[in-house]
């Protein structure tokens, strides 16, 4: 504490001393000062930069003209047109007359000539081949007496006649209805049973087919005894066609005891 005092005092002596003049004050011991600087101190100058030439491409000369490219043209060759020779042997008083011969001419198109075009055909009048002749219904009524007296149209069309679709008619048709196969079974109609033995004997002079053509399409020509007149519906004349009515006549007539 001593040193501090004597310290203190020793230096306000210092102090008094130098503001009279006695003594010069150490620089080091006053305030350093602190450089004020203008606007003028931070002025930048720019150094001038030389200007560059500018730097020019030349470009490739434009050709005033284009290459001219020739194209070789082909020529078209000539071809033979073939004709073909017709050799005919005949008798000596036969005269041969050559037939006409047609000649084909080569088309050229761009690029070259086509292929050579086959050799002309020769016309001929073909000939017609042999049609098949039916055989005429009077012929067809008799290889088969059974069929005699049937229209010309009906008698033609049982030469295909199929039992089995007259079946499957008489079925659409509302026929069983009618007329059971049961000799038995009493219906409106006559039966079936064996009808196509006994058709041949009921009208005097009717075959059996004509007798069951008449008894579909004029069911009152002829009624069996002991069954009423205009029962069956007189209809079918103008719904079933030519080969219906010979389908049905066929399955009837097969309608046989064994």
């Amino acid at each position: 504490m001593r040193r501090l005092g004597t310290l203190a005092v020793a230096l306000g002596i210092t102090i008094i001393l130098a503001a009279c003049g006695g003594r010069a004050v150490d620089e080091e011991l006053l305030p350093t000062r602190v450089p004020t600087f203008g606007p003028a101190d931070f002025a930048v100058t720019l150094a001038a930069t030389p200007a560059l030439p500018p730097t020019v491409t030349p470009l490739p000369p434009t050709p005033t003209s284009l290459p001219v490219v020739e194209l070789a043209t082909a020529e078209p060759e000539a071809t033979e047109v073939l004709t073909p020779t017709v050799e005919a042997t005949a008798e000596p008083d036969e005269t041969v007359t050559p037939a006409a011969t047609e000649a084909l001419t080569p088309t050229v198109e761009a690029g070259g000539l086509l292929p050579s075009p086959t050799p002309s055909r020769v016309s001929s009048t073909p000939t017609p081949a042999a049609t098949p002749t039916e055989p005429a219904p009077e012929a067809a009524a008799e290889a088969d007496p059974a069929l005699a007296g049937l229209p010309d149209d009906v008698l033609a069309a049982m030469t295909d006649a199929d039992p089995a679709r007259g079946e499957q008619l008489t079925l659409t048709n509302g026929c069983i209805g009618c007329h059971a196969l049961n000799p038995n079974q009493v219906m409106a109609g006559p039966t079936w049973h064996n009808v196509g033995a006994t058709a041949a004997t009921r009208v005097e002079g009717e075959s059996a087919a004509l007798y069951l053509y008449n008894s579909i399409f004029h069911p009152n020509d002829y009624v069996v005894e002991g069954y009423m007149p205009n029962i069956m519906l007189q209809i079918y004349e103008q719904t079933l066609n030519d080969q219906d009515i010979a389908d049905i006549i066929a399955y009837l007539l097969s309608l046989q005891d064994e």
